[in-house]
């Protein structure tokens, strides 16, 4: 059960499916195309079966660590990062998808990349939170593939909550300011 809860068919399966389909379609009035049809369907399961033994088969895994602050600043923009390592002894197609907390209003929010074998790779990213309190990251969704018929979901990383306080980014630049201002009052 557990395999069919992180197996996802692709839009690139369905358009694959549906070409297949419209060639038996053209074969009821061309008869030679019924060959190349029934060639299709024969190249594309097969390409089912073999994505889905390179993804699942393997021991090894993609990672995902995450580099977030401690506490965030309020209406300020604060950097976080994604770094993104490929296990897997061939190339992936790579999709990430973290889940933000409720008030950041980010639903859409993913990176897509083609990872080489063993491949480290850096996202980074910038969030701005407009309330105090705490914000809570959900898991982090990786869905894989190699010839992109199908995606294999693995969720990586505990959910983390993390405190948001007033704007303490622009305390520190006004204290710099305020310091020098001292500075060249007494030269």
């Amino acid at each position: 059960m557990k395999f069919f809860r992180s197996l996802f068919l692709t839009n690139r399966f369905f358009y694959a499916g549906l070409f297949i389909a419209f060639c038996y379609v053209i074969a009821f009035f061309l008869s030679p195309i019924y060959i190349i049809a029934k060639i299709l369907t024969l190249v594309f399961i097969v390409s089912v079966i073999v994505e889905i033994f390179l993804v699942y088969i393997p021991k090894t895994s993609i990672e995902v660590l995450r580099n977030y602050p401690e506490r965030l600043s309020n209406g300020d923009e604060n950097e976080l990062e994604l770094f993104v390592t490929n296990h897997y002894q061939f190339p992936l197609n790579v999709r990430i998808i973290e889940e933000f907390p409720v008030q950041l209003q980010l639903r859409d929010f993913q990176f897509r990349k083609r990872f080489k074998s063993s491949q480290n790779t850096k996202f980074d990213f910038k969030i701005r939170p407009t309330e105090r309190g705490s914000y809570k990251f959900g898991l982090t969704n990786v869905f894989i593939s190699v010839f992109g018929l199908i995606e294999k979901k693995i969720k990586i990383n505990e959910p983390i909550s993390i405190a948001c306080y007033p704007s303490y980014l622009q305390l520190k630049q006004f204290q710099l300011y305020s310091t020098a201002q001292l500075q060249n009052q007494f030269v």
